[in-house]
């Protein structure tokens, strides 16, 4: 998933940097600036919603998205608190 929407962001016209957890990302924010944040839930060492929360808290302007497999509701993710938006998996790309 991450190549993809990598790969579909940059043709775009996008500058993207990528991250294998919620760990690594946290260190890329310490060291840029960005504009959007795209984050699975099920992040490994530091998951999706507890990415989300930090940035909140931290960078305010900094827009998350939250992507999930996960079989829960809308009203659920908004209870957490850590996040606005998310996309339930799975994405259709054509």
């Amino acid at each position: 998933m991450q190549k993809i929407l990598s790969l579909y962001l940059t043709k775009a016209g996008f500058t993207v940097l990528t991250a294998d957890d919620g760990e690594e990302a946290l260190e890329i924010l310490s060291k840029t600036t960005v504009d959007m944040v795209v984050a699975d839930w099920m992040m490994p060492r530091v998951n999706g919603i507890e990415l989300c929360a930090f940035i909140r808290q931290n960078y305010p302007d900094c827009k998350v998205l939250i992507l999930t497999a996960k079989a829960t509701s809308a009203d659920e993710l908004h209870r957490a608190n850590a996040c606005k938006n998310f996309c339930f998996k799975s994405l259709n790309y054509y």
